[in-house]
Formats: structure tokens, sequence, C-alpha cells
């Protein structure tokens, strides 16, 4: 049986992007995995085992899954640094106001 735990998200959008960050202290860049399938975005790593006596850092497997609809994924980019994951993704299309004259 394999257990994940959530990792904790912020995000916001404007008229162009939707911005996510997903915290993941402590974890190593090569051990996260993106990927966007049938709308679902899923975000997984694995953080080691450290040798610390005590942690209050989750340990092992790092699982997270957003339903996100009309986003460009093949346009997105990432970032990871200081244990924050950036993620911006591009609407398909602008949202915009209809202005009443």
């Amino acid at each position: 049986m394999f257990f994940f735990n959530e990792a904790p998200i912020e995000y916001s959008t404007d008229n162009e992007n939707f911005y996510l960050d997903v915290f993941l202290p402590g974890m190593k860049k090569e051990n996260i995995e993106i990927n966007y399938k049938n709308n679902i975005l899923t975000i997984a790593g694995n953080r080691k085992e450290g040798e610390a006596k005590y942690s209050e850092i989750t340990k092992g497997k790092v699982k997270r899954q957003l339903k996100i609809e009309n986003i460009k994924f093949d346009e997105a980019s990432a970032n990871y640094k200081e244990g924050v994951l950036k993620i911006i993704m591009p609407f398909e299309e602008k949202i915009g106001k209809l202005l009443i004259s």
C-alpha cells in the first residue's frame, strides 16, 4: 500500500495565466515530476529519509492532483527554488470582460 502526502499549494490567475506554487521543502529538483493528462495536473515527488533524529518535514512520496481546464500545458514553464515549485500555465483563451458601451 502506498501513502501519498499532499503538498500544500497556492494559486492565482490573471487574464492570461494560471500561477501555481507547490511547497516541497527539502526535495531535490530531480525527484519532482509534473504531468498533465485529461485536464488533470499531477505533481509527484519523493523526499528521501534524512538522518535527523527529529523532523517535522514529511518524508517519502508526495503527490498533488488538480483539475485545471483550458490551459496550454505545452507552453507552461516551471522553476524550483528554495523548496517552492513555481508553475506558470497560459490559458487557451484570454479571460476578459465584456465592456458595455
